[in-house]
């Protein structure tokens, strides 16, 4: 499909703060893969409109069917959902316990879903740029090791044991330990065991 020059002017842009790049980062999500960056907000756009316009003039002469612009796309707002029975009962159930339709009980647990992995994933990036900060100044390793434990903690299963590699020159006599959701700190043992 190829696009009249004004619909081209209609992919979305965007830009955030990329602390590991220490430049801004744009992307189009409509494209996959394109991301470009500048020392300013402005810079990156610009940069981001000529890696776009490379990767149209790419798809164009692979015959590759270009996606539509995110701004052109309407949603009506209605959609087939098909449930296995037990589950639509149980929806059903709750939604008559809060006494509400099913359709406004589906709506609002699919936002708090929604609403919920956006928080999650903005949580996770906010973690792990901040950890990956810390991490370039030598003398904060051990808060980056705690800070990397914790994270753990939240998104891992249970019994996942954190400690420094063996031969490292440590002092430390304490090595930390999630059990059960749990982070805690052992001594070691004078073999270096917990």
């Amino acid at each position: 499909m190829e696009l009249k020059k004004n619909q081209r002017d209609k992919y979305s842009f965007r830009i955030r703060w990329s602390d590991e790049d220490d430049e801004y980062l744009a992307t189009v999500p409509e494209f996959p893969g394109l991301s470009a960056f500048g020392e300013t907000i402005e810079e990156a756009l610009a940069e981001a409109r000529v890696a776009l316009e490379g990767f149209i003039e790419t798809y164009e002469a692979r015959g590759i069917a270009l996606p539509e612009p995110a701004t052109e796309r309407v949603y009506s707002g209605q959609v087939r959902l098909r449930l296995p029975r037990d589950l639509h009962a149980r929806a059903a159930a709750m939604a008559e316990e809060h006494g509400v339709s099913l359709n406004n009980y589906l709506t609002t647990a699919a936002a708090a879903r929604l609403g919920a992995e956006s928080y999650r994933k903005d949580l996770i990036d906010e973690i792990v740029t901040k950890v990956i900060g810390l991490l370039r100044d030598e003398l904060c390793v051990r808060t980056a090791i705690t800070a990397l434990s914790a994270a753990a903690m939240a998104i891992s299963p249970p019994n996942i044991g954190v400690q420094e590699p063996e031969g490292s020159g440590s002092s430390n006599r304490f090595i930390m330990v999630c059990e059960g959701g749990v982070l805690t700190m052992k001594e070691r043992d004078i073999h270096g065991r917990s």
